[in-house]
């Protein structure tokens, strides 16, 4: 699945059950890259 949402164009992948730890990581990730 995850190989297939990052093809499509999506930058991160979150699978259930969501590991609270690793959802904030993701979001603190994306709201710290430089805008393309």
């Amino acid at each position: 699945d995850e190989e297939r949402i990052r093809a499509g164009g999506c930058e991160a992948y979150l699978s259930k059950p969501i590991s609270v730890a690793h959802f904030l990581d993701t979001i603190k990730r994306l709201l710290e890259k430089t805008p393309a």
